[in-house]
């Protein structure tokens, strides 16, 4: 009668409740697990099993996929082999939330979400304490109210805290606290002191074989686990394996209850941690350890146990596109192809693998799985580092289909092997395994030969040897009917007659990935040992641009026997020397481009940029101008020698507008110098000189040694000395306002009006300039010149 009357639910209650729960089950086709309908449901299509799959009403009510998983996975394993691509969105679980609402609450005097709703007490007044030792109740919960039910506490300050999660809700709890009395005879209640469980776990190392799968679970899975206590497993799979750890079911304290997975002989070593997992967030995929040696850590804190988990430990390949791989002596690794075994792999993906042995051992490859689209997804195999262009080194070539290849497995007649798959843009299937082993482990019988080998065509390919400075070159991979043919071996030699920089860009780059292979270099001959690969590449996309300075280049374009494509087309790009200034130097043989500072943009107002520059082998310089646009004030000037200082004759004098009559000749010394200076007024593109080696020798006593930099003019006044600062007392004034527009615009002077009339006039005036000959002017200088420039 009390409870009634307090609005607390009696037993009959629950009982009707009870009653009226099992009949909405019944129409809804429910079974609760173990006929306890706080315990959770079973997994729809499981109700008849022996041994069926239940799941938590945490697990139901958490948003996340249990029932029907495999069912799950086969749904999207069906979007992939039909839109090739997984549709999650189509798939959908079994589970279905509106079982939350069917939970009931038994009425008690502590009732809490097992494991889940708690309740501390502790000593004093931090009820956020993580101190364990000052914790009467440590995370306490159920249905049962805690012993003793009355205690004292050891002082006169205790805190009381009750933490919910976000999920299920029970009727509580109610506490009556008071001061003791004198004469109350209850207990002071000290927690006795936690001792951590070892005895859990497995003390033996697990071995594991191929194909073999290993299952572990939490102590007491699929009921709770125990409080405090410390798992550990070991396996130990072959030399060079890698270790897969698939998490089936997985229900812990969330940041108290943990699993840790590691490497190495050294259970629970904190440096070689791979993964902990916690909560009930399931990983879609295997937790991977790349190692034979792996171990599993489990510990607990003193309360709140949950179901635990359940784990499969085996071997697993590995399942990327593709890599370079080392297989230890006596050892052996697994490859297989992308997401082998669960799902199937995808389109156009183009892979490759090479493994390499220890010294002096060979290698045996062996195809354990098979299964692609026929005549569409193929794998390649040999020996060798890398596939040959002339088939020479394959042992299996371009197998598909659901058999395996023939033969199923060979050794290689070199340290290194290599295996090759590409698949179409439609249909894809499971895909295949393949192990790959030391021979003194893993020996076939079958020794792979040599194949036959087809010639390579290497008539093809140019030398590019160039005095033109300035212009591009373009080179295309060769081509019939718009494309490139089978078994090229095509080398372009390009001697770099310009010393600064080059740039090399790609028009277009269409090649079979991983077969046709183009490859870039550094020096005049691939096959030198001081050449240098810049980068070598093939596929279906641009590449980058390529700007460093170079003497010679050498291109290689080599394809194989199977698939042609459009090929591709490359530009090699003068880049002159555009800083303002500086101490600059002519390979031998060479030349060297420079060119007014922003080139082809305008270059800046204001600013005066002198030039030295030398001949390294102390011969004579070509002088060319081919580009030239100035403003009518912005003057370049040219000179003999190193600077103004030499005396040397000045050869042209303040160059404006347009490029000069007598824009090409040469010097008669190893060395000139030049001045460029602009005003404050309009800028222009500039100019572009190259300058060439001619190899002819300095006659008389023209010629000058290594050259210093020319930073300054010989008539620039020093600066005057320092006399003493005038204290200057400023008079406060308001400060003044300047319209921005105002601000902004540029006042030119009248007479800055006229000489733009003269210098568009001087632009459009006909002059023809000098025919460029392969003899350049030698310059002779006029009668009394060599005036030093002002």
């Amino acid at each position: 009668m009390k409870r009634q009357i307090e609005g607390v639910p009696s037993l009959a209650d629950f009982e009707i409740r009870k009653a009226s729960l099992n009949a909405i089950a019944d129409i809804l086709e429910i079974k609760f697990c173990n006929d306890d309908h706080l315990a959770g449901v079973v997994c729809p299509g499981e109700e008849e099993s022996d041994d069926p799959i239940c799941a938590s009403w945490s697990e139901v009510c958490n948003g996340r996929q249990f029932c029907g998983a495999d069912e799950y996975d086969e749904c999207l394993q069906k979007t992939i082999d039909d839109y090739g691509v997984p549709w999650f969105d189509f798939c959908r679980g079994e589970e279905k939330v509106d079982y939350c609402r069917l939970k009931d609450f038994q009425p008690t005097n502590f009732r809490t979400e097992k494991n889940y709703d708690y309740l501390n007490i502790g000593k004093g007044l931090d009820y956020l304490t993580t101190d364990v030792s000052q914790l009467i109740l440590n995370k306490f919960s159920g249905d049962v109210p805690p012993e003793p039910a009355e205690f004292q506490t050891p002082n006169n300050e205790i805190f009381i805290a009750f933490i919910s999660d976000a999920y299920d809700n029970e009727q509580g709890f109610k506490i009556g606290v008071k001061v003791a009395d004198e004469d109350d005879t209850s207990e002071v209640y000290e927690p006795p002191e936690p001792v951590i469980n070892k005895t859990c776990g497995e003390p033996e190392v697990m071995e594991l074989d191929e194909g073999s799968k290993v299952v572990i679970t939490s102590p007491n899975f699929p009921d709770t686990y125990s409080p405090n206590s410390q798992c550990d497993w070991q396996f130990k799979g072959a030399p060079g394996r890698r270790v897969g750890i698939k998490v089936v079911r997985l229900d812990t304290e969330n940041k108290a209850d943990v699993v840790t997975v590691g490497h190495g002989e050294s259970v629970g070593s904190r440096d070689n941690i791979v993964a902990r997992l916690e909560g009930n967030d399931i990983p879609r995929k295997p937790v991977v350890v790349d190692s034979e040696d792996v171990w599993i850590r489990f510990t607990t804190d003193t309360a709140m146990e949950r179901t635990g988990f359940k784990f499969e430990v085996s071997e697993i390949p590995a399942v990327g596109c593709g890599g370079d791989f080392k297989v230890p002596e006596d050892g052996s690794i697994v490859i297989a192809s992308p997401n082998f075994p669960d799902l199937a792999y995808r389109v156009n993906q183009n892979c490759e693998w090479r493994f390499q042995s220890a010294p002096g051992r060979k290698l045996t490859m062996q195809f354990l799985e098979f299964k692609t689209q026929r005549y569409a997804d193929v794998v390649s195999a040999g020996f060798g580092d890398e596939p040959a262009f002339d088939w020479s080194n394959y042992v299996i070539t371009e197998h598909s289909g659901d058999a395996l290849p023939d033969p199923p497995a060979f050794d290689s007649r070199k340290p290194s092997a290599w295996l090759s798959f590409r698949s179409d843009s439609f249909i894809v299937d499971r895909g295949f395994k393949v192990l790959v082993g030391d021979t003194s482990v893993y020996a076939s019988g079958t020794k792979a030969t040599k194949g036959e080998v087809h010639e390579l065509n290497s008539d093809c390919g140019e030398e590019f040897s160039r005095e033109d400075a300035v212009s591009e070159i373009v080179i295309s991979s060769p081509k019939v009917r718009g494309y490139y043919t089978n078994l090229l071996d095509c080398i372009w030699v390009v001697n770099i007659p310009f010393g600064g920089h080059v740039k090399v860009q790609w028009d277009s780059f269409y090649t079979e990935p991983n077969r046709d292979f183009f490859t870039l270099g550094n020096g005049s001959d691939p096959n030198l040992e001081s050449s240098v690969v810049i980068d070598k590449f093939s596929g279906l996309r641009p590449h980058r641009e390529l700007d460093d300075t170079f003497q010679s280049l050498w291109i290689r374009f080599q394809t194989d026997l199977k698939n042609t494509y459009r090929g591709w087309q490359l530009r090699i790009l003068p880049m002159p020397y555009t800083a303002c200034g500086g101490l600059l130097n002519v390979p031998e043989g060479g030349s060297l481009a420079i060119a007014s500072p922003g080139y082809p943009n305008d270059y800046p107002n204001s600013i005066v940029c002198r030039y030295t520059i030398q001949s390294t082998s102390g011969t004579r310089l070509a002088f060319t101008i081919t580009q030239f646009d100035t403003s009518y004030q912005d003057y370049l000037t040219v000179g003999e020698g190193c600077s103004p200082e030499d005396g040397g004759d000045i050869i042209l004098d303040k160059q404006a507008v347009t490029r000069p009559i007598n824009y090409q000749f040469i010097p008669r010394t190893a060395a000139v110098w030049m001045k460029f200076s602009t005003d404050d007024y309009r800028t222009r593109p500039g100019w572009m000189i190259n300058l060439a080696d001619t190899g002819d020798s300095i006659e008389g006593q023209r010629g000058f040694g290594s050259c210093e930099e020319y930073t300054s003019d010989p008539t620039t006044q020093p600066p005057p000395e320092p006399t003493e600062a005038v204290e200057v007392i400023e008079e406060e004034s308001e400060p003044e306002v300047v319209d921005k527009d105002e601000e902004e615009t540029v006042e030119f002077p009248d007479w800055y009006d006229e000489l733009e009339d003269e210098e568009e006039e001087a632009r459009s005036s006909t002059m023809t300039p000098m025919e460029s000959t392969d003899a350049p002017l030698i310059f002779e200088p006029e009668e009394g010149s060599g005036s030093v420039v002002q």
